[in-house]
């Protein structure tokens, strides 16, 4: 009889045979050689394709790993996670209607052309390309560090996490190369599909497995009565902070500002929204529940062990109760293929960016197969660069994610309140920005000995608070001149 590796493995083979077929057929419905058909679809997504590679884009490998992990350790105090993911549907209300009516008025590709478009400016641009390509950067490297311990633990290391990584890297670009943001947007939906048939399953297969919902808590509650305590006030104050900086951060990730310019239409994305106002219930709270019923079944896990409690909990599952071990294979895969999702999102949009906002304005007269051929020759070099770095530094490149959003939040201004103050100039933006920068990095490096969290609130909130009081008074200032 087969063992439980090499099913995984023959599960894994298929899926990645799945994507290039898909890619294959995204390719045949390629219109034109142009960079808006390659990086945006040609702006043809319906309401059920842009609603899929939304959610298989926002929800991670974090979500899969990382939100379960943390729960199992403090309990109900992470469900404002959920409160998180909330808000960010929220947040996309404030600015991507509006921006959505400019890019189609002025087809705009990356958010560097609506900067450029917005305010003509060569200073602002390149700081945002250089936030957003830092941002990506992190973001790809540990996906796909993620990607490559999954697979490897999930397999019981007949499939390497270094193997993992280039083959993973392999098909991702293979795909991106060949039907560009079609292919991405169609493998997202496959993999949004997967996504949610796995977190449902194994909310189902691990809370049979607990005797129950209830006797599952009530172990729980037992084992940790401290789970169900009031938190206290400094804690409170953190969450406030996450919500702020999170919510508004993750909302001008550039791939989910793509998303907004690849829709059919507003109302396309109007929908799409809603939809995804449901999804943190069907996924960060299972995931959530998933962590703290886990201390039932598996007390007293270290910190370490802890960060592997979903895979842990399956391998108990799957020797328990050997009839569910489908199921644990859908997770499994449904795992991945979120990693898989968050890596091909991440790379089409470093790879739009260089080449529109920082090769493109070099051949100004280029045609549109011209502009194609760069971003593919920008992808295939972005992914060996990311695969070798992946493979072969080490672990410490997970220190990435801790500053990204602090970093991402000083974009915030320039991509929300541009759009609905449409009169306020360049200046104050980049005086905000630098300003929120200087401040986000001097917290987190401690600088002259100050706290990475002033009074329990993140660097980047503070960041962003002095970036945005930088911005008014800047505004305020060129406006009481101008009257003067």
């Amino acid at each position: 009889m087969m063992s439980s590796d090499w099913i995984y493995a023959a599960c894994i083979s298929v899926y990645l045979i799945a994507l290039i077929v898909i890619t294959v057929f995204a390719k045949r419905a390629e219109r034109r050689a142009s960079a808006e058909d390659f990086y945006l679809g040609n702006r043809t997504f319906g309401a059920f394709t842009l609603f899929f590679t939304l959610f298989a884009t926002q929800y991670s490998g974090t979500t899969f790993l990382g939100v379960p992990a943390t729960s199992y350790r403090q309990g109900f105090e992470f469900f404002v996670m959920m409160a998180i993911m909330i808000s960010l549907v929220g947040v996309y209300g404030l600015f991507a209607f509006r921006l959505k009516r400019i890019a189609d008025k002025h087809r705009l590709i990356t958010p560097g052309d609506y900067l450029n478009f917005r305010f003509n400016s060569v200073v602002l641009s390149r700081l945002m390309t250089v936030i957003f390509l830092a941002v990506l950067t992190g973001y790809l490297l540990v996906n796909l560090k993620a990607v490559g311990y999954l697979v490897e633990t999930a397999s019981n290391g007949l499939i390497s996490q270094e193997v993992s990584i280039i083959v993973a890297c392999l098909f991702i670009v293979i795909y991106e190369s060949i039907g560009g943001m079609r292919a991405v947007v169609w493998t997202d939906a496959m993999q949004g599909i997967l996504i949610l048939v796995g977190t449902l399953s194994l909310a189902w297969l691990l809370v049979d497995a607990g005797g129950g919902f209830e006797s599952a808590l009530a172990q729980t509650q037992k084992l940790k009565p401290e789970f169900w305590q009031l938190p206290a006030t400094e804690k409170v104050v953190q969450w406030l902070s996450a919500l702020f900086l999170i919510g508004f951060s993750a909302a001008v990730y550039p791939q989910a500002i793509q998303r907004i310019f690849a829709a059919k239409s507003v109302n396309t994305l109007v929908t799409s929204y809603r939809l995804m106002l449901v999804m943190p219930f069907l996924t960060t709270l299972i995931m959530l529940f998933i962590g703290i019923i886990a201390v039932g079944l598996l007390p007293d896990l270290t910190r370490a062990e802890s960060e592997q409690v979903i895979l842990l909990l399956l391998k108990q599952v799957s020797v328990d109760h050997p009839v569910w071990s489908a199921l644990v294979f859908i997770f499994l895969l449904s795992g991945t293929a979120a990693i898989m999702s968050t890596v091909d999102s991440a790379l089409l949009t470093m790879s739009s960016i260089l080449t529109q906002d920082v090769l493109k304005p070099h051949f100004p007269d280029a045609s549109g197969s011209a502009i194609k051929k760069m971003g593919v020759s920008c992808s295939w070099t972005i992914m060996g660069i990311a695969c070798l770095l992946a493979v072969w530094v080490e672990d410490t490149i997970w220190a990435l994610t801790v500053f990204k959003f602090e970093l991402l939040a000083q974009a915030v201004p320039s991509m929300i309140l541009s759009v609905r103050f449409r009169h306020w100039g360049a200046n104050g933006f980049i005086a905000g920005a630098l300003s929120g920068l200087a401040v986000a990095v001097c917290l987190k490096a401690g600088f002259m000995g100050a706290p990475a969290m002033p009074f329990n609130v993140h660097a980047g909130s503070w960041g962003l608070m002095v970036n945005v009081a930088v911005l008014l008074g800047v505004v305020g200032w060129e406006h009481s001149r101008r009257h003067a």
